[in-house]
This record gives C-alpha cells, structure tokens and sequence, in this order.
C-alpha cells in the first residue's frame, strides 16, 4: 500500500499557531487587575487576601495553557509526515 500525506498531521499543524496564541490568553486575562491592584487602586487586608488568590489563580490558568500547547505541539511533532493510504488519518478532514 501507498504512503499518502497524514491529513491529520497538517490539520494540527494548520491550527498550531492559533493554539500558541490562546495558550497565553489565561494568564493575560488577570494582567490588568494585578497590575491595578500593585498600583495601589484597592488597599486592605480583603485585598491582600484577593490578591494571593488571583495570583495563584492566574499562575495556574498560565500552567494549563502551556500545558495545552506543549500537548498539540507533542501530538503534531508525533506524528509521521506520510501514512498508508487506507489509514483514517489520511482522509481527516
């Protein structure tokens, strides 16, 4: 049997520069208010408590979206360039 390019290969490759750029969203998100928060613009014991817990927060939705893209770019650099025609990742759509 004939090797054909692995359509689902290049589909994740398509997509990869997309997942690259929303993997840094999660952290992003909290920017302005822990940048506001370090300006002074809430001060108390209430916003000291806030603001450890947005930063613990906000450290771990950063983890989780590196995480997501280490796991597209293992699965697309796992798989092979060609596969046998009658393999179902040639026919992905």
């Amino acid at each position: 049997m004939s090797e054909v390019p692995n359509a689902y290969r290049e589909a994740l490759g398509d997509i990869l520069p997309s997942v690259r750029g929303q993997a840094m969203m999660p952290g992003i998100a909290f920017y302005d208010v822990i940048q506001a928060l370090e300006a002074g613009a809430w001060t108390s014991a209430d916003a000291d408590t806030f603001s450890g817990e947005l930063s613990s927060n906000e450290s771990t939705a950063r983890d989780h979206g590196e995480a997501c893209r280490e796991a597209f770019e293992s699965r697309h650099g796992s798989e092979p360039v060609e596969v046998p025609e009658g393999d179902e990742r040639a026919r992905w759509l």
